[in-house]
């Protein structure tokens, strides 16, 4: 097995060097400290994660990794990019308008309710008390029908009684 760090024997056997180091060792272990040390510095600037662009071909132009998704600013306009990227590397841009929605316009348009679609309470009282009629009507003729089948099932039942005597005779 050949070993750069090694004097090569040309005898075929291999002989060991107890005293090898790695030369990637001393990387390593500058790597360990300054992840293990904290960061002194301090950066004034707000990181706001805003990705400013020039446009939607900027934005349809950025590589960004798979199965993620990215929020882009127009530098000249007032849009919002959202691109999205799945498992294969295909990706979807959408388009969006941003505007200032102010407090007072919240407001406007919540007391902006179109009334005329609605019923005001006279009317309402109106048709509670149509309906009210009806259903003493129904319940009037509901009465007036089982009387009337209830005084003709007993007429017919005097004709039967009254043949029955008759042909007893």
């Amino acid at each position: 097995m050949y070993n750069p760090y090694q004097p090569f024997n040309y005898g075929g056997t291999y002989i060991p060097n107890y005293n090898y180091q790695n030369p990637y060792q001393q990387f390593n272990q500058n790597l360990t400290q300054q992840q293990t040390q904290p960061q002194q510095t301090m950066n004034n600037a707000t990181n706001t994660n805003k990705i400013f662009v020039a446009g939607i071909d900027d934005v349809k132009s950025r590589n960004i990794p798979f199965n993620s998704d990215f929020i882009f600013l127009d530098n000249d306009k007032p849009y919002l990019y959202q691109k999205t990227v799945d498992g294969k590397g295909q990706f979807e841009v959408k388009a969006f308008e941003i505007h200032e929605i102010k407090p007072q316009e919240k407001a406007k348009e919540d007391n902006s309710i179109n009334l005329s679609n609605y019923v005001t309470l006279t009317e309402f009282e109106a048709l509670k008390g149509q309906i009210d009629e009806l259903k003493n009507k129904i319940t009037k003729m509901s009465v007036q029908n089982q009387l009337n089948s209830l005084t003709s099932s007993a007429k017919s039942k005097e004709r039967m009684e009254g043949n029955n005597e008759q042909s007893v005779k």
